[in-house]
């Protein structure tokens, strides 16, 4: 639903001028893979715990991290880097901004969202089993 917002804008663009269609299609697949994983993410955390403020500072601190992996990368050097700089969002959705649609960015982001999913469906299973 919030990625309708910006298609006004994409409106506008076609209007006054001739933009390339590719990077935009693929902004928006990245900006929707992005979302899906911050949102899965973000159900994990909050399956793990009971309070809802822990939740959001939880997540809000994780995707702060994931965020800002980029520029730890490079500060570093070596295979710390480049770990680094693959764990991060920020190259993962500089490639769909270019209109490269990678197998790595797609493989990164349904990996992010498989795992926030199943581990928030084994934390939910594992509360009921407790009880």
């Amino acid at each position: 639903m919030l990625l309708l917002g910006p298609l006004a804008h994409v409106l506008v663009l076609f209007v006054f001028g001739k933009p390339e269609l590719a990077p935009i299609l693929t902004g928006f697949v990245g900006l929707f893979l992005t979302g899906a994983a911050y949102l899965s993410l973000g159900l994990f955390v909050s399956a793990l715990t009971q309070n809802q403020i822990i939740a959001a500072t939880t997540s809000f601190a994780l995707f702060l991290s994931l965020w800002l992996l980029h520029w730890l990368g490079e500060s570093t050097h070596g295979v710390l880097s480049r770990v680094f700089t693959y764990a991060s969002f920020v190259d993962h959705f500089d490639s769909f901004g270019k209109g490269v649609l990678a197998t790595q960015d797609f493989i990164f982001y349904l990996s992010l969202i498989g795992l926030g999913v199943y581990g928030a469906t084994q934390a939910i299973l594992s509360r009921r089993w407790k009880a």
